[in-house]
């Protein structure tokens, strides 16, 4: 279908004594298998133009898979086809192993209406993106009446990237640009905007019903299992400068309040209408907290290497604090909360001791001459004949005396052995409170601020 969507599907059927020509009979399939799967991905975003910017990709699957056993599962001794008239309808109906697949996807749904080299703004549109997803399975055989199980996924992501240019008042100041002594200044930065901002929300719900089938006149009694999930996530990056930097994330998990029974529209009206009352007000309270955590990163580079003195040293140090509130178990609410804290410090420093000597003029010299001695020799060593000077010339002359042992030189060589000195320093504490009976709220806080 062009560039609309792409279909697809596939079919298989496979009857009794199937198999590869190696097994032995006993070895062989005993049951007729057919299969039947389709799947489309249409883009819907086509029916409103191009210009529009609209992005609506849908996915739909369906898949069926059936099996029939040539024996009857309850008496393998007989075959289905044996079986009495009478018999045969309801031993194929509980034989039958059955599986159904059903799933409908709408992934990154989005509208971008920037043109092409227009700045981006934190109200534009097509920052969000949001997707919805449902998947099915339902499928039953001899030993299970029923089991379905349903999965809904719902998300809606914010992303704002500005990448703007920092502000640099003095890099085009005459006298402050020719100046070695002012390159702190000149260098001097600032960014009006974060370098990135996203909001992140998901809300996952599973729900699955099931009854084993009650062969040979079993009591069985139907069961149900289900999770309702709230997740929700920040992150905020802003380099305030080029050597400062600083980043927040947050997370936050919740689960949805829901009634204790069955979730069935057509089974019990009554329940599927409470189930809808506190669902409704949970998601009002933003749901039941059950683990919130949150973590700061300030990194700051120090401008030594800004000044001609210092320019040989890079030092850069990290502070990273984390914070993280768990709820008590439900059913143990009387064990209080559980926070802990975490504070990590580092630092780094680099020496560029190379840089260091050549500030003195006689150890540049050095570096300089015998730097040039190790070029020509690797230069040899890759099949390059090194640049070669005209006899008699001044660089004739220099060679000539750079060949001469000087113990002046050697020693200066012995003293700058060192290249370069590494230094790390890290300091990592924190704080583990059980029993915390506040609740969280607002970046971690009680609800009236005052703890922790």
């Amino acid at each position: 279908l062009a560039d609309f969507a792409n279909v697809a599907m596939s079919g298989g059927i496979s009857t009794p004594g199937f198999g590869s020509i190696e097994k032995r009979i006993s070895e062989r399939q005993r049951e007729t298998i057919k299969s039947f799967d389709a799947s489309a991905t249409i883009q819907l975003g086509k029916f409103f133009g191009d210009k529009s910017g609209v992005s609506l990709p849908m996915y739909v699957g369906y898949g069926d898979m059936i099996i029939d056993p040539m024996f009857d599962p309850l008496n393998p001794d007989i075959l289905m086809k044996n079986l009495p008239q009478d018999e045969l309808k309801r031993a194929r109906g509980i034989s039958r192993d059955y599986t159904q697949r059903k799933s409908i996807n709408f992934t990154n749904v989005r509208i971008d209406r920037k043109r092409e080299g227009a700045k981006p703004h934190f109200w534009d549109i097509g920052n969000w993106t949001y997707s919805l997803s449902y998947n099915q399975t339902y499928k039953r055989n001899i030993n299970t009446e029923f089991n379905t199980f349903k999965v809904y996924n719902t998300s809606l992501n914010y992303s704002y990237n500005p990448n703007s240019k920092p502000w640099k008042p003095f890099s085009k100041v005459k006298f402050i640009r020719k100046s070695k002594w002012l390159r702190l200044l000149k260098d001097f930065n600032l960014n009006p905007k974060p370098k990135s901002v996203s909001i992140r929300t998901n809300i996952d719900r599973s729900y699955n019903e099931s009854q084993i089938r009650g062969n040979y006149n079993a009591l069985t009694i139907p069961q149900f299992y289900k999770t309702f999930n709230w997740n929700r996530g920040y992150d905020l990056k802003y380099d305030i400068t080029k050597a400062l930097k600083v980043d927040f994330s947050a997370n936050n998990t919740a689960i949805i309040a829901e009634n204790e029974t069955w979730v069935n529209k057509e089974w019990y009206p009554d329940e599927y209408k409470n189930f809808k009352d506190s669902v409704t007000q949970s998601l009002r309270n933003w749901g039941t907290t059950m683990q919130y955590g949150h973590g700061l990163n300030v990194s700051y580079q120090l401008p030594l290497n800004k000044f001609p003195l210092t320019d040989w040293i890079n030092v850069s140090t990290k502070y990273s604090v984390a914070y993280d509130w768990a709820r008590a178990p439900l059913a143990q609410t009387e064990l209080g909360n559980t926070i802990q804290n975490s504070r990590r410090v580092n630092w780094n420093g680099q020496a560029n001791l190379v840089n260091l000597y050549n500030k003195i003029p006689y150890f540049k010299k050095v570096n300089r001459k015998y730097g040039r001695k190790g070029r020509n020799a690797s230069s040899r060593a890759r099949g390059k004949a090194p640049a070669v000077s005209k006899p008699g010339g001044k660089d004739d002359d220099d060679d000539k005396k750079e060949s001469d042992f000087n113990i002046l030189e050697q020693a200066a060589r012995v003293v700058m052995m060192l290249k370069n000195v590494n230094l790390t320093y890290s300091t990592t504490d924190g704080v583990l409170l059980p029993g915390y009976t506040p609740s969280t709220n607002v970046i971690g806080m009680s609800p009236g601020f005052d703890a922790p």
